[in-house]
């Protein structure tokens, strides 16, 4: 394709370490001609302007501090017809041909409007392959960025449609500035412009896409979980640090709620689909999840699996032969898992007399339920799938009243009905489930009808689920991770809820449950469920189900739902409205991003306790301790050489020569001219490097100070 000009805009504010580095892979990783090149300096505190006269080919633009929507704004009349990149002056790219790259990306469909790269973080594993909120988790910390935390190699790369990107690198066509106009300056004064200005556009109906492909590394503070802990007052510059992140993004949350009219943190899918419906902000949320049948009763898949539960199989399947349903319409598939008792015989007769097709699938031993089920679902062709135990009593009408309800709200996803126990009164087993923020389930009343209604929901048991055979194209199939059983059910809901769909309870519709499963108090039986629960928020957050629960709760439809209410929902929003700044909050939070200059005195004696400690963990070959300690500072002060140096350090000294490989690049693109004052930069390059610096630690004679040669080296680079 015919290149087009691009302008390039270079936010800098307080980035000494990284500006150079910055521009020259702006300038040498691509062999397309940049037709302009503008440095904004947004009232930066230190000396990093002085390094951009060394550069001839870009223009600089100075001004007090002002945020970083307002400093692009004021240069977006200045771009004329040119194509936009945007970058932060704190990232540096990675890949060759860059620019080409995004270019071609934009233009293979005229749709796209924005495009956006792979973030890779100082330590080399991914900021963000693009952003994914509009979904039942919304602005969810650990799922917003898209493969965040993963190891940047052997992760998958692709170009793929997503929500957002983030402004760090990315591509903007011209005709999306010109129709979408400037970044909202209300997310002062950084922080979420970026997601605003890519629903802007889908708002005006351009797609988003994100190439993986191009990667460039983001030299931002960040935040992973590690089992170092931080006491005294290192504990407080960190929570200063995190909580100043929190308190920005926070107001953001509240203006975009009045900007969009719906929650980031508890989004309302419905109110979300009804306001924005016809535009591209519902591309994976809108009319790819509707159900669309056209039939009064779709084919269904009755999922079972056994393992020596003969008497309670038959009684269900007795049960189930009462059902009213289209029998055509119908097929059975049990999984027996290595049943002894008679289950196999039973099953393979079965046939000859049973009302509904019966499909069965014979394992040698016993494999648990999850893979049971996920090989009975997968040998289906049915519209719909319904995973059954096989110790439950089901009602003649179950099935029909589900359905019935299912084909009324066409994005419910699985659809359960009122659980009782087996007992002479039938009380309640389980309900409409309401984990946060309290536990309110019902468990054990007697059944007066007070749960004889339809809600939406979070947690429902698994004993009988109804749901759309999409739900596991979209969803994927039960993690095998939660074998033999407990908690599979509940995972799987939320991945279910995560995807965009609801999830409804009929308490119309009453199953009788036996309730094997679970009940093992063995420290077998005690540790497998306990380990599923761990899995269950290990997976997904403890906060999972403050964040669906919370969502159904301020849902403009709220938790009960009546199928035959019109809901009224507000007027459609996402233009401009009338809001103005807190100027308490704009002076807090312009001193919240110049806190490590104001305070850089003490950020210097934080990260420099943390590299002592490192230097003692390593001088006592605690080697993983040391890594822990060094990958946390990094993440706090990720353009550190000294920190970068002893993590290359350390990775040789272990043999992970594929990590120790990334920190030596690192040590090349960030500062070589103070490797030159070791006398190693021609040596740098070449592979003996690794032995010379070696070498130069004295490390394998075990006789010498090796805290005493780390401060030497420190001071010899003058990094600190």
């Amino acid at each position: 394709m015919k290149h087009k000009d691009v302008t390039v805009l270079i936010y800098l504010h307080n980035n000494i370490d990284t500006i150079e580095a910055c521009l020259n892979s702006v300038i040498n990783m691509s062999k397309q001609v940049i037709k302009e090149i503008i440095v904004i300096d947004d009232g930066s505190m230190d000396s990093s302007p002085e390094l951009l006269t060394s550069f001839s080919r870009i223009k600089i633009i100075k001004h007090e501090f002002l945020g970083i929507a307002k400093s692009i704004n004021l240069q977006l009349t200045n771009i004329g017809d040119n194509d936009l990149v945007r970058i932060n002056a704190n990232v540096v790219i990675k890949t060759e041909n860059w620019l080409e790259q995004l270019q071609n990306t934009a233009y293979e469909n005229e749709e796209i409007g924005i495009v956006g790269v792979r973030l890779v973080s100082a330590d080399n594993r991914i900021e963000t392959d693009g952003r994914s909120f509009i979904n039942g988790l919304g602005y969810a910390e650990r799922f917003v960025n898209i493969n965040e935390f993963k190891l940047n190699q052997g992760c998958k790369q692709q170009i793929i449609e997503v929500d957002s990107v983030s402004s760090a690198l990315s591509y903007y066509k011209n005709d999306v500035v010109k129709r979408v106009g400037n970044f909202d300056e209300n997310y002062f004064p950084l922080f979420t412009e970026d997601d605003d200005y890519c629903i802007s556009a889908r708002n005006k109906n351009f797609s988003v896409a994100a190439n993986s492909f191009i990667q460039a590394f983001h030299f931002i503070p960040s935040n992973i979980q590690s089992d170092f802990s931080l006491t005294g007052d290192n504990e407080k510059i960190v929570t200063a640090l995190t909580d100043s992140i929190r308190f920005i993004q926070e107001e953001h949350f509240k203006y975009w709620g009045k900007k969009w009219l719906w929650d980031l943190k508890y989004p309302d899918l419905d109110l979300i689909r009804k306001l924005y419906g016809s535009t591209k902000i519902c591309w994976n949320i809108g009319e790819k999840l509707k159900f669309c049948s056209g039939e009064e009763f779709p084919s269904v898949d009755l999922c079972i699996v056994t393992w020596n539960n003969l008497s309670l199989l038959k009684r269900m399947m007795k049960s189930l032969t009462s059902t009213e349903y289209p029998k055509e319409k119908i097929n059975v598939y049990i999984t027996d898992n290595g049943s002894n008792d008679g289950t196999v015989e039973y099953l393979k007769d079965l046939n000859k007399e049973f009302i509904f097709k019966v499909h069965p699938e014979f394992l040698p031993i016993n494999s648990g339920v999850v893979y049971g089920l996920n090989l009975a679902i997968i040998k289906g062709k049915g519209e719909l799938v319904a995973r059954l135990d096989d110790d439950i009593v089901l009602p003649f009408n179950w099935l029909k009243d589900l359905v019935k309800v299912m084909l009324k709200r066409p994005y419910c996803g699985m659809i359960c009905p009122k659980v009782l126990n087996d007992n002479s009164f039938h009380s309640i087993q389980s309900a409409d489930f309401v984990a946060f923020p309290s536990i309110s389930a019902h468990e054990n009343e007697v059944d007066t009808g007070q749960v004889d209604y339809l809600s939406k929901a979070s947690n429902l048991r698994g004993s009988c689920n109804l749901y759309r055979r999409d739900v596991f194209y979209n969803c994927g199939l039960f993690d095998i991770r939660f074998s033999p059983s407990q908690y599979d059910d509940l995972d799987h809901q939320i991945a279910v809820l995560a995807r965009g769909y609801e999830i409804i309870y009929n308490g119309y519709v009453n199953v009788i449950h036996k309730l094997n499963s679970g009940l093992d108090k063995s420290d077998d039986g005690l540790s497998s469920f306990r380990g599923n629960q761990l899995k269950l928020f290990g997976k997904w957050g403890i906060k999972i189900y403050e964040i669906l629960d919370k969502s159904i709760e301020l849902s403009y439809e709220g938790r009960k739902i009546d199928i035959n209410k019109h809901v009224s929902y507000p007027l459609k929003a996402g233009e401009d409205i009338n809001f103005s700044l807190n100027k308490d909050f704009c002076i807090s939070a312009e001193g919240l991003i110049n806190f490590k200059q104001k305070m850089q005195n003490d950020f210097n004696h934080f990260i420099e306790s943390l590299l002592n400690n490192a230097i003692n963990q390593f001088k006592s070959n605690s080697l993983i301790k040391a890594l822990s300690i060094l990958h946390i500072t990094l993440n706090f002060d990720p353009s550190r050489i000294s920190t970068i140096l002893f993590l290359y350090i350390v990775y040789f000294r272990m043999g992970d020569v594929e990590m120790a490989s990334h920190f030596k690049y690192l040590l090349g693109i960030l500062n070589k001219k103070n490797i030159a004052k070791l006398n190693l930069q021609n040596a740098f390059y070449k592979d003996n490097y690794f032995n010379k610096v070696i070498s130069h630690l004295n490390l394998n004679s075990g006789k010498s100070d090796l805290e005493e040669i780390m401060k030497q080296l420190i001071i010899e680079i003058n990094l600190i």
